[in-house]
Order: C-alpha cells, then sequence, then structure tokens
C-alpha cells in the first residue's frame, strides 16, 4: 500500500493551478463524504509524520490540515488528498488507490 500511495513529498507551488494541470477532470470530495480502507488510513498516518517530519512540526499539525480539500480523479478513480504547507510556501499530496476508499453511499449499498 505504501508503494501504491504516492509519496507525500510532492509538492506543488501553486495548489490551484498546478493541481489542475496534473490532475484534469478532478471533483472535489469532502472529507465526510468517504471512508477509508484499514491499510490507506495507516498509510494517511505515516505520510502525516513525514511531513512533519520534513518540517519541523507535531504531528497534530498536519492533521488538522487534513480537512483541506480532497479531489476523485474520475478517469482513475483515486483520490487525492492535499495538504496545505504555508510553511513552504507549498501544497503536498497523497493520492489514495481506488481499491482504498469508497464513497460512503457506497456502505450503505453493501448494508
Amino acid at each position: 500500500m505504501r508503494d501504491a500511495i504516492s509519496h507525500a513529498s510532492k509538492a506543488f507551488e501553486d495548489s490551484g493551478s498546478a493541481f489542475h494541470k496534473h490532475f484534469a477532470g478532478a471533483h472535489k470530495v469532502h472529507l465526510t463524504d468517504v471512508s477509508f480502507s484499514d491499510n490507506a488510513k495507516y498509510t494517511i498516518g505515516l505520510a502525516v509524520k513525514d511531513i512533519a517530519s520534513q518540517l519541523g512540526l507535531f504531528d497534530h499539525e498536519i492533521t488538522k490540515r487534513l480537512t483541506g480539500e480532497m479531489y476523485w480523479l474520475e478517469e482513475s478513480e483515486d483520490l487525492v488528498i492535499i495538504f496545505a504547507v504555508p510553511e513552504i510556501d507549498a501544497d503536498m499530496l497523497v493520492e489514495i488507490p481506488r481499491d482504498h476508499w469508497w464513497f460512503k453511499d457506497a456502505d450503505k449499498a453493501t448494508q
């Protein structure tokens, strides 16, 4: 799973134009609308620790930023979580493969 998720150290200088240039067709998603596999949750935790370590911050300072922007990439069905990192004037991202996240409405459909 860790290999399947892009390293959190991918930085974009400008979250707006750089993100849309690399991820055309992305749809904004709210954290409350999705669920993650246990493996994805673990890997997101590792990414948070990695980003915090690189910046000399505490994990909780990065975790607060998880409520930022998330996008569903329709073509690949992957989910991208963007962490705002003003300390380095960039954004960092974690890409979650489609098998490790789903819309919560899908949970209800399978119950």
